[in-house]
């Protein structure tokens, strides 16, 4: 019985396959900020699960003045004492649906990436405006401020890409 029914799964998945190239959105970078390990080498940002909690929750509360949604959150848990478990939250800047900034917290990294997506497939056109960036570049600048206090003395990089196409 159970040979059949992965049997019928693998043979859907084959005939379906998986979405044409040509119906994908692109994405880029706009801005990102790191603090911890991959940062300046050292372990430990945050020194228990209870403390990722606490700052996932201030995050959230930033982005939320700031006129972000949260569009997704979750949970996943390392097997190494130094990750402990990590938050991870997903906001999308409202009525345009073109600018996503995904953040991860564990004990060992404080991650925010912020992206924007095409208008239309293989069009390379995004649909980001000069608002959508000042609210990004805002947010940017708050959460350098709130990482520099909970982090003194820890190196924060804020990075800056380059973008394919200005509106």
């Amino acid at each position: 019985m159970k040979i059949r029914a992965v049997t019928i799964l693998a043979i859907s998945f084959l005939l379906c396959g998986c979405p044409p190239k040509s119906l994908l959105l692109k994405q880029q970078d706009i801005q990102r900020i790191d603090v911890g390990l991959y940062v300046d080498g050292t372990e430990k940002i945050l020194p228990s699960n209870d403390e990722v909690n606490e700052f996932a929750l201030e995050i959230e509360a930033l982005f939320k003045r700031k006129g972000f949604k949260l569009a997704n959150s979750s949970e996943s848990w390392g097997l190494q004492p130094l990750t402990g478990h990590t938050k991870n939250l997903g906001f999308r800047y409202p009525d345009t649906n073109a600018v996503y900034c995904y953040v991860k917290i564990s004990k060992k990294e404080f991650q925010v990436e912020c992206v924007e997506l095409e208008k239309e497939p293989q069009t390379n056109k995004y649909a980001t405006t000069a608002n959508d960036l000042k609210a990004v570049n805002e947010t940017i600048i708050a959460l350098n401020e709130i990482a520099k206090i909970k982090f003194a003395g820890r190196s924060v990089r804020i990075a800056t890409f380059d973008r394919a196409e200005v509106p």
